[in-house]
């Protein structure tokens, strides 16, 4: 067992110096990772998953009001309806994902946005759904529409491409 009075302090890593450079000698020190890697890109998919579980929170109470009438169809457009007047569309979601629009379809909400700045091939649709799925399926408010059975839709355009990612999510995927 060592004298941890014995140890000397580890130098605090100079100003503007990498993670990497502060590595002790002889140890190894991963690279440091892109500008937007793909755990910013993961991160930034959880806020957009946030950002739209806020939206359709908003339209909470058309759910517990078409327990007492109004048809699915009804519901959906009441929702949309809440959803855009929430926001300024297009909205700025994350420095990197933009909420262009959200429509009502028939039995679904959908909702569409566009990723800039991002690299093309990180983006996948399993990403996207690994992502978007687990925030979508952990509120109670979209418990309600999707037992209701309203499908939620994503669409993802990659800005500067042509890939186009379409998510669906019912009651069976939560």
């Amino acid at each position: 067992m060592t004298d941890p009075s014995n140890e000397q302090p580890t130098p605090a890593p100079a100003e503007g110096a990498s993670p990497a450079d502060a590595a002790a000698p002889g140890t190894y020190a991963p690279p440091v990772a892109p500008r937007k890697s793909r755990a910013t890109l993961i991160t930034v998919l959880v806020a957009v998953g946030v950002f739209v579980l806020v939206g359709i929170g908003v339209g909470t109470w058309a759910v517990v009001t078409a327990l007492a009438g109004p048809t699915k169809q009804a519901l959906i457009e009441q929702n949309v309806e809440e959803a855009r007047n929430s926001y300024d569309l297009p909205a700025q979601v994350d420095e990197v994902t933009i909420l262009t629009d959200i429509v009502a379809e028939e039995s679904a909400i959908a909702y569409h946005y566009t990723l800039t700045g991002v690299d093309p091939t990180l983006v996948t649709e399993d990403l996207l759904r690994s992502v978007v799925q687990p925030a979508l399926c952990s509120t109670p408010e979209t418990e309600k529409l999707l037992d209701l059975d309203i499908a939620v839709k994503y669409t993802y355009e990659v800005e500067g491409t042509d890939d186009v990612y379409e998510l669906e999510f019912t009651k069976d995927d939560c």
